[in-house]
């Protein structure tokens, strides 16, 4: 990967210009990881001209060979309208084989389309196994959106004690919403799980999560007392956690 090294000056003294000159000569010899590189300078605009055409061009055939990163790129070109007609179809399709190739920012997305319904019929337990994949692969922005989903019940049975758990990966990840949302339950000591909000649909099972709180071993019902300890909050209000 000269052409990386030369341009971050990686190892050696940087070089933006032989560096780009060294990625699109590999890129043009069918070196996938370079072709995958150089879509991605087109794409941000970062040591090259942005050019979405050119991002499109190197990211088609990158993701050719399989190029998770590339087929995630593809998704997002077509879903902003980005050097070509937005689709959201197309970007669906690239999304789901970046995601089925282990992705999990593209697993997140294709969770999002699920949720929202978007090309595809709206589905609450799709959208939720994908945001579970993709939290799995310390994704924050699913972990926080995993976490909401277990505080209010919404398309999974309520677990406070699972929200707090997500709430907390994905604040230590930065993610700003998840921070907000677990330094106010640091602050207030809410121990039972927020309501859905109107309108808003209940997973297609009804049955309690109990799982959530055995480490406890507390009931689902019993996980909704007011007892902070059991679902991994402070005894006694803490100010200075609640800085999240």
């Amino acid at each position: 990967r000269l052409g990386p090294m030369l341009i971050y000056g990686i190892g050696v003294e940087a070089d933006p210009t032989a560096g780009r000159a060294a990625m699109r000569s590999a890129a043009e010899a069918g070196i996938v990881l370079a072709q995958s590189d150089l879509a991605e300078l087109r794409f941000t605009g970062d040591f090259l001209s942005q050019d979405y055409a050119e991002a499109l061009k190197w990211s088609r055939q990158a993701a050719e060979a399989g190029d998770a990163a590339s087929l995630y790129r593809l998704g997002v070109l077509y879903d902003r309208g980005l050097g070509i007609d937005l689709d959201y179809r197309e970007a669906l399709k690239h999304y789901r084989r970046a995601a089925e190739r282990g992705l999990p920012i593209a697993q997140r997305r294709v969770g999002q389309f699920y949720e929202a319904g978007i090309t595809v019929d709206r589905d609450l337990d799709e959208a939720m196994a994908w945001y579970r994949r993709a939290a799995e692969g310390d994704d924050a922005v699913a972990q926080a959106r995993l976490a909401i989903a277990y505080d209010t019940g919404f398309g999974v049975p309520q677990s406070l004690a699972r929200a707090v758990a997500l709430y907390r990966r994905a604040a230590e990840a930065g993610d700003v919403t998840a921070a907000m949302a677990l330094g106010q339950l640091y602050m207030h000591r809410r121990t039972a799980p927020l309501r859905p909000k109107e309108g808003e649909s209940k997973s297609k099972s009804e049955k309690p999560d109990n799982s959530a709180s055995e480490d406890a071993g507390r009931s689902g019902a019993e996980d909704m007392i007011d007892d902070p300890v059991a679902v991994g909050l402070p005894a006694e209000p803490d100010p200075a956690e609640a800085e999240y």
